[in-house]
């Protein structure tokens, strides 16, 4: 996604990296620098490559909603995690997982109590993996086809990628509280994963991706 997708539409659209460090500077009402950038030209790549999907189809009514957006409450609109666990094309690991391996069985069959490193008030976020990315991808939105049924549409199972429940604490606890390594994007074997360029730049601190991104587009 990011060289075939994002970089050559950064290059190519009207959004040219000038209009996007200027959004990212952007003042607030009360005249302060905002640290919140106004326009992310990762999103404007995803809405407009949704409504190249979506144009495809002129004559069926769609709804697109994008990981991004927010209700008025400052609630995202879609939890699209559950959106992929549902539709089968990844596993959504939860603390809830773990609630039915309150011990594990040792090799003497003795019961012995899982090794949770995180503390009990600490809140767990859940984690998605893809069964050929690991997690080395990301869900971007859904359309919703509003005037389209299928009955007979199959519904496919999530299929487990991990087979213990001490995999899934180790998953857990990379994903919450050692994210920045990627280590939880290998916790198991993967066939393709994030180029060097993309890991730099999703490794970058956003307010400096900016210049990062001038430096990727003069080497295209």
């Amino acid at each position: 996604m990011f060289e075939k997708c994002f970089v050559p539409f950064v290059k190519s659209s009207l959004l040219g990296v000038d209009e996007i460090q200027t959004n990212q500077h952007e003042n607030d009402e009360s005249g302060r620098s905002s640290s919140v950038p106004l326009s992310d030209p990762l999103d404007k790549c995803m809405k407009a490559l949704f409504k190249e999907m979506t144009d495809l189809l002129p004559e069926l009514k769609v709804d697109v909603i994008h990981d991004f957006d927010m209700t008025p409450m400052r609630r995202p609109k879609i939890l699209v995690q559950t959106v992929g666990h549902i539709s089968g094309a990844v596993y959504m690991y939860r603390l809830e997982d773990l609630k039915s391996h309150e011990s594990c069985i040792s090799e003497t069959g003795s019961s012995l109590p899982l090794n949770i490193p995180w503390t009990s008030d600490q809140k767990i976020f859940p984690v998605c993996l893809h069964p050929r990315f690991g997690g080395w991808f990301a869900l971007r939105g859904v359309i919703i086809f509003k005037t389209v049924t299928c009955h007979s549409l199959a519904r496919p199972i999530p299929r487990p990628l991990l087979q213990s429940p001490e995999e899934i604490v180790k998953l857990l606890e990379l994903y919450n509280n050692c994210w920045r390594n990627n280590a939880f994007r290998d916790v198991i074997p993967v066939q393709e994963k994030y180029s060097s360029t993309q890991q730099k730049y999703f490794a970058t601190p956003p307010a400096k991706r900016i210049e990062l991104l001038k430096q990727i587009l003069e080497k295209k």
